[in-house]
Parts: structure tokens; C-alpha cells; sequence
């Protein structure tokens, strides 16, 4: 995924990609690999991130352009002026226009995002969290063969072993594994920060050469509080399901059904 990253941002006649996927899945991860690996062949990164409590006007590009001022003009106008404005910012480096979290960009955003990728002067390296509604100038990026859309998905099972044996630095027992995939599905995110909480917390022990997990691990308050953001922004009858699940542990579907 990083090769073909790198490909589709810095090689041949392509505006750039967009990494996409599920929370947890590794795109902000491959996101900064990406920008290091640009910035060292001579590239200028140009940082914007989404925000939903910055609806405002270009909000998702923070100190990159000045501020609105005076009546406003024609949208034209204000997205040519914005495009100069980020070439400039470059310098004498290429430059690439890092977005993250697209699909939570503001309209204003999301147009000058896509005239900058247009204009070819202006390269292009984003992410989208998958299940969250886009601008329709985000979605247009990769439905009009602008950049390329890379999709990241969970990790296998044997690359959940993988990883979780590298973080906790050697082989682990089958039964703690098969706890690590229930409880994951290969979401590397997920499977980092129980892996790492649980070690701050003393609940790795080495058995017979084997590591292994002893007791539930105490939670983690980072997941806490991603999944508390993601649960924020749901439909009340998804929030109701997910709090039936929590306390059940496991719903037949027509029980699930009946609840809400």
C-alpha cells in the first residue's frame, strides 16, 4: 500500500490517492509514511484536516489561507485566490496537499481540494474514513479518475499474529491469540492498544516460552474514548443496539431485531 501510494502521488500523470477504510484500520499510519517519504524526495507537504466543529467557510485548511475578509466574492474568484495562495505556501518544493479525514471536510474545502487537484500543480495524498457520508467533491475525485482510491482493510489472521507477536516481542499462546482475534477482527488500531494497555497494566506473563494474557485487560482510555466519539455519532437505535450488545456480549439477530 505504500508503494502504490507513492506511485499514484509522486509518478506518471495522476492527481494523487486517497486512502480509505474503517477507523482503526491504519490510514492516518500509512498517511504519515507517505508524507515522510515525500518530504524526503523534495516534496513540500501542505497539511489541512477535517473537522466537524470547523463548518465554517475553508475551515479544514486552518492557517494555510488568510483570512476571508470584506464581502465575499465569487466562488471562482475565492478558489483561484485560495489555489495560488497554497502553490505559494509550497515554495520551491512540489507541492502535495496532505488532506485528512476528507470525508469530514467542509464544502468550501472540499471544492478547493478539488481544484487544486485539477490544476495539476497541486498533488494530492488523503484519507476517508469509509461509512461516513463525503462531500460530493470528495466523492468526484475518485469517480472521475482524478486520483486513485486505495481501500485498506483489516489485517488477515496470521498478520494479526504477526503483529501482535512483534509488539509484545515474541510467540504468544493460541488460546490468548484467539482472545486477541474475537475481540479485534485484525483492526490493527484496536489490536495495538490492547496489546500495549495491557502491558502497561502487568497483564502479559511468559508461560513455557509462550506470552499469554492474564485476566480481562483494564480498559484503555484512548479506545474509550475513540469509541465514545464514534457511538456519539450514531443513530439512537444504533447506540441502543450497541449498549444490548455490550451488556449481552452476543445477540441472536431476532433478539437484536425485537430490541430496537
Amino acid at each position: 500500500e505504500l508503494s502504490r501510494t507513492l506511485r499514484a502521488v509522486a509518478g506518471g500523470d495522476g492527481g494523487g490517492a486517497i486512502l480509505a477504510g474503517v477507523a482503526g484500520v491504519g490510514k492516518s499510519h500509512l498517511l504519515d509514511l507517505v508524507v515522510d517519504d515525500l518530504a524526503g524526495d523534495g516534496w513540500a507537504p501542505l497539511l489541512a484536516h477535517g473537522d466537524p466543529t470547523r463548518p465554517l467557510p475553508f475551515g479544514a485548511f486552518g492557517d494555510l489561507l488568510p483570512p476571508l475578509t470584506g464581502e465575499p466574492d465569487r466562488w471562482a474568484v475565492v478558489l483561484h485566490a485560495g489555489l495560488e495562495h497554497l502553490v505559494d505556501k509550497a515554495g520551491v518544493g512540489n507541492p502535495v496537499l496532505v488532506a485528512d479525514d476528507l470525508h469530514a471536510f467542509d464544502p468550501a474545502s472540499a471544492a478547493l481540494v478539488q481544484q487544486a487537484v485539477l490544476d495539476r500543480r497541486v498533488r494530492l495524498v488523503g484519507t476517508l474514513r469509509v461509512g461516513d457520508p463525503a462531500p460530493d467533491a470528495v466523492t468526484a475525485l475518485w469517480k472521475d479518475d482524478l486520483v486513485e482510491r486505495i481501500d485498506l482493510v483489516a489485517l488477515e489472521r496470521s498478520e494479526s499474529t504477526e503483529l501482535a507477536e512483534t509488539l509484545v516481542g515474541g510467540p504468544i499462546d493460541g488460546q490468548t491469540l484467539a482472545r486477541l482475534w474475537d475481540w479485534t477482527e485484525g483492526n490493527p488500531l484496536l489490536l495495538t492498544e490492547i496489546v500495549e494497555h495491557a502491558r502497561e497494566n502487568g497483564n502479559w506473563a511468559q508461560v513455557s516460552g509462550l506470552w499469554q494474557l492474564t485476566g480481562a485487560p483494564a480498559q484503555s482510555p484512548r479506545l474509550a474514548a475513540l469509541l465514545e466519539e464514534r457511538v456519539a455519532g450514531c443513530p439512537p437505535a444504533v447506540a441502543d443496539l450497541v449498549d444490548a450488545v455490550a451488556l449481552a456480549g452476543r445477540l441472536p439477530i431476532t433478539v437484536a431485531d425485537a430490541l430496537v
